[in-house]
């Protein structure tokens, strides 16, 4: 589930990552992979989203699928994203 509440992200073997409104059942936006295998994915707290295909890390605007920025430096192929902000959170709500 994205920032807003509302959102929410699928990936599939056809290599696209949905976003979907879950109030509406609306398909919100597509961001087409191309032959690029989706490893990972996390929600930003700005609202985009964090997609990592081999060795890349593309952040996107859910809203529109516009690349907002690509991040570089991996050698391997990324397993796995946290945004740390949002697992503090939840820490938080477990301890209470």
């Amino acid at each position: 589930m994205m920032k807003d509440g509302v959102t929410l992200a699928s990936s599939s073997k056809d290599r696209t990552v949905k976003f979907w409104n879950t109030e509406t059942g609306d398909n919100v936006s597509t961001i087409n992979l191309y032959n690029n295998k989706l490893q990972a994915l996390c929600s930003l707290d700005d609202g985009n989203v964090a997609i990592a295909t081999d060795n890349i890390i593309k952040i996107y605007n859910p809203a529109t699928a516009e690349l907002v920025k690509g991040l570089q430096g991996h050698t391997k192929t990324i397993q796995a994203m946290v945004n740390p902000l949002n697992t503090k959170k939840k820490s938080r709500l477990k301890n209470l």
